[in-house]
């Protein structure tokens, strides 16, 4: 089980940190670069920066409130960071680490496909085959 104390050794959450890292650099470069999706990502930043800024979040490139087409009450934490320093690089650092997460559900699940594998081949299967496997019950 991970635990705070064990959170900075344990092996995921190094690489998910990397990923993270690693994901908002690219997004990063490939926003600088002009290769970014503006115009989705021109409307979210939008509205962010208008609700940091406690102004109704009308988007002016759908001419819509942006709640009306969504409801993401997400943009308001998001407001947080706006009011902080108002830059759409918060919306690509919360991309990458939400990516990023995507690896601790992955080794949750896989941990207990393995663990339910392994007491199907030890049920399964003759002794002789157990120091081969390296499986002990």
């Amino acid at each position: 089980m991970l635990t705070l104390k064990s959170a900075k050794l344990h092996p995921v959450f190094l690489i998910i940190v990397v990923t993270a890292i690693i994901l908002f650099i690219a997004s990063s470069v490939r926003h600088a670069l002009f290769y970014s999706t503006a115009f989705d990502l021109a409307i979210f930043d939008q509205a962010i920066y208008l609700i940091s800024q406690n102004q109704t979040p009308f988007s002016s490139l759908m001419a819509i409130n942006i709640l009306g087409d969504h409801a993401a009450f997400i943009f308001y934490p998001l407001a947080l960071l706006y009011k902080i320093y108002p830059d759409v690089h918060w919306l690509l650092l919360v991309q990458a680490v939400s990516l990023a997460l995507g690896a601790w559900p992955s080794l949750k699940k896989s941990a207990i496909s393995m663990i339910i594998r392994n007491e199907d081949l030890i049920t399964s299967t003759p002794p002789t085959v157990f120091s081969l496997l390296g499986a002990t019950r």
